[in-house]
């Protein structure tokens, strides 16, 4: 016996077809601006990733320098520049560091003087 079923087909109107093309392009739209900013997040990463290895070898390269591993002649222009670099950095940061300690000296230093103060009223 044949099978005389009639096969059902979608029922697509040219609206829906209308609709659908608009959700394609727009859904694309979106894969593509998530895609961009997956990338640019993976970019940012490696950017950090590779900041922090030249950071490393850098401070390995001042280590070696300061217990005399190596000497200033066997270093290349670059990795002097570097080292000089990074020994400003690190001024700069004890030197704020030291700043804020004597702010915070001056801080206890005026509350010692207030607390003479009020004990001299009493």
């Amino acid at each position: 016996m044949k099978n005389n079923m009639l096969v059902k087909t979608k029922d697509i109107s040219i609206f829906r077809k209308i609709l659908n093309s608009f959700k394609n392009i727009f859904y694309k739209k979106e894969k593509n601006e998530e895609y961009n900013t997956e990338l640019q997040e993976t970019k940012q990463e490696n950017n950090i990733i590779n900041e922090f290895e030249e950071k490393r070898k850098i401070t390995e390269l001042q280590k070696d320098y300061e217990t005399n591993v190596i000497r200033e002649e066997d270093l290349t222009e670059k990795e002097k520049e570097d080292l000089v670099k990074l020994y400003k950095e690190q001024i700069d940061t004890i030197e704020n560091n030291i700043q804020t300690e004597l702010k915070e000296l001056e801080f206890y230093k005026q509350k010692i003087i207030l607390a003479r103060e009020k004990a001299k009223m009493q």
